[in-house]
């Protein structure tokens, strides 16, 4: 397939998607949404913790949190423990047309197979491309928890899955976690939340 060529004019975009997992329930996910309402464009943020893009498609429920911020800037949040499903994607998509969507997942695929990853990250992008809307689709950051060489195999494979249909961005070079602290994956603290807001900033 023909690389396609991505031209991103921030002035010709009205209406943005973000979609995420817990890092966008948090720091970085405010601050992204916070950038992305400045340019002047109608933004909307869903963000399901734990999730991975299958669940955008099966409604899976989300204990750990969820976070929404509509068009209006009306914010919605779960805590921890409660239940709450992953919005289905095709509701989404049908109720608020984005014309750019930018994705962070990617994270909690970090112990699946080449396969699985492949699939399901494709099956996302097509089904946000189709919409249809430009897409940048962000890979997962550093943690501590998570074995450095796990997430250096996963990017390789969101890399093939998103070839030739759109950006991914690497996040490792933009994010580290302190060797003390925090939960040893989400950005908390003072410290953590300069990272997630210079990771979104990067972004």
């Amino acid at each position: 397939m023909t690389e396609p060529i991505f031209r991103y004019d921030r002035r010709m975009i009205q209406k943005i998607l973000i979609l995420g997992d817990s890092h966008t329930c948090g720091h970085y996910g405010i601050h992204l949404d916070r950038l992305c309402r400045q340019t002047g464009a109608s933004v909307q943020t869903w963000a399901s913790c734990c999730s991975s893009p299958n669940w955008w498609f099966e409604h899976l429920p989300t204990h750990c949190g969820f976070f929404s911020k509509d068009e209006k800037g009306k914010t919605f949040r779960t805590p921890f423990g409660v239940y709450y499903p992953t919005p289905d994607i095709a509701t989404l998509l049908k109720n608020f047309s984005p014309e750019l969507s930018v994705v962070s997942l990617g994270a909690n695929m970090i112990d699946f197979c080449e396969s699985y990853v492949i699939a399901t990250t494709r099956k996302l992008a097509m089904t946000l491309l189709e919409a249809p809307s430009q897409l940048i689709w962000v890979g997962p950051p550093v943690v501590r928890l998570q074995p450095r060489e796990n997430l250096d195999r996963l990017y390789p494979f969101l890399f093939k899955a998103l070839e030739g249909y759109c950006p991914l961005l690497d996040s490792r070079p933009w994010t580290w976690y302190p060797p003390e602290g925090g939960d040893g994956i989400h950005y908390t603290g003072n410290i953590g939340r300069q990272i997630a807001l210079n990771w979104a900033e990067e972004v």
